[in-house]
């Protein structure tokens, strides 16, 4: 996701509104990198067309359950639009599950647009993740994170990840050391419990 959303910032950064933020946009390089594919839907935010709150009035585009509430009932927006559908692509990637799953049209406008609601929050995600996906996909476009915020999260989640495993991996080796430690012997009775070890 952290590729994702670096990809985003650079559009962003060029103020270009990528628009249409799915699974089905998504794919690998050769190299097995992330990219972000079919850019059709993708619009330049020119200057000229800024409005005084700083929004442009925008055409309804998208895979409605990614689509942000703003371009879904074609009110002004901004690159917000983008880290909305990115708050929903994460949540279905943690998940493992389609957002919104049976909703028709008129359910999606009813509750998502109408009323607000949002996919559920696991309650076993890291914090850091339950609070930042509430922010991606507000209704207030102004609260929404900008992607350096989203980069800075996921980098700091992935190192205290690799800290954790690290940080495991070395418990369970001295743990697995000092049994097999006390279980030697002269004659290395002690050596079969290398099966212990961590594969």
């Amino acid at each position: 996701m952290n590729d994702i959303a670096l990809a985003l910032k650079h559009l962003h950064f060029h103020d270009v509104l990528y628009r249409d933020l799915k699974p089905e946009n998504l794919g690998f390089d050769l190299k097995g990198r992330i990219k972000l594919f079919d850019f059709g839907l993708a619009v330049e935010l020119r200057s000229e067309d800024m409005l005084n709150n700083g929004t442009y009035n925008i055409p309804q585009g998208g895979t409605r359950r990614y689509m942000s509430p703003e371009i879904a009932n074609k009110r002004p927006c901004n690159c917000s639009a983008d880290i909305y559908s990115f708050g929903i692509l994460f949540w279905s990637v943690l998940a493992l599950e389609t957002p919104f799953k049976g909703f028709t049209a008129e359910k999606h406008s009813e509750h998502v647009l109408r009323q607000g609601f949002r996919p559920k929050i696991s309650s076993s995600w890291p914090l850091e993740i339950k609070s930042l996906l509430p922010k991606c996909w507000s209704e207030n476009i102004w609260m929404r994170p900008k992607c350096e915020v989203i980069c800075e999260v996921l980098d700091e989640l992935t190192s205290n990840l690799s800290e954790f495993k690290r940080n495991s991996l070395d418990l369970s080796f001295s743990s697995n050391y000092s049994l097999w430690n006390a279980e030697d012997n002269d004659d290395y009775q002690g050596i079969s419990t290398v099966s212990r070890f961590p594969q």
